[in-house]
């Protein structure tokens, strides 16, 4: 079955100049600023541009009510082929995710922090929504991690690209921009 690739929104331009980056081979981080309305359009976009072939995709978010209408809008592009992984699934579903995650059942995985860690067979594309909040950092047990910096190196180690995505960016990312270790993208938040 041929996956529908999007083309980035029109009213979205610096979108357009993200997934040119993001579809042109080589590894790196990015930061993008977007508004919270504009996320299912955008991820459907940079996946689309990114994934060719067996290449996989993450998605990490800070709560499991965004993961449904961001699950919706990637399954327009990937039927059958998104998975989900967070506390709430049962032994099953977590196994099936896992096998899916690690054999590239799944082309798009959506999963809260832990997610970080699946076994994907290859990563391409890591994406971290909202990545000022706060719950990305595992402070109550132990092991102690921030998912950002996982993620981070994770890719790096990979040869992937990451892109932490959010309305307002924490500090540590904005500097790590200003510095030029990210490339910036600005899309302006929907009026």
């Amino acid at each position: 079955v041929a996956e529908t690739m999007p083309a980035p929104p029109a009213d979205m331009p610096e979108l357009k100049a993200l997934c040119s980056a993001l579809a042109a081979p080589g590894t790196g981080a990015a930061l993008l600023r977007l508004g919270a309305g504009q996320r299912e359009r955008a991820y459907a976009a940079m996946f689309g541009a990114a994934l060719p072939g067996a290449a996989q995709g993450l998605l990490l978010v800070p709560d499991l009510s965004f993961i449904p209408p961001l699950a919706a809008a990637l399954e327009l592009v990937y039927p059958g082929r998104v998975g989900q992984w967070h506390a709430r699934l049962t032994p099953k579903r977590r196994a099936e995710a896992w096998a899916g995650a690690q054999n590239g059942g799944f082309k798009v995985m959506i999963a809260t922090r832990t997610g970080v860690f699946l076994p994907f067979k290859e990563l391409r594309l890591a994406v971290m929504d909202a990545e000022q909040e706060e719950i990305y950092k595992q402070e109550e047990a132990e092991p102690f991690y921030h998912a950002r910096e996982v993620l981070l190196r994770r890719v790096k180690a990979l040869g992937g690209r990451a892109v932490l995505a959010g309305d307002c960016p924490s500090i540590e990312s904005w500097g790590r921009a200003a510095a030029g270790e990210f490339a910036r993208f600005d899309i302006a938040p929907s009026a």
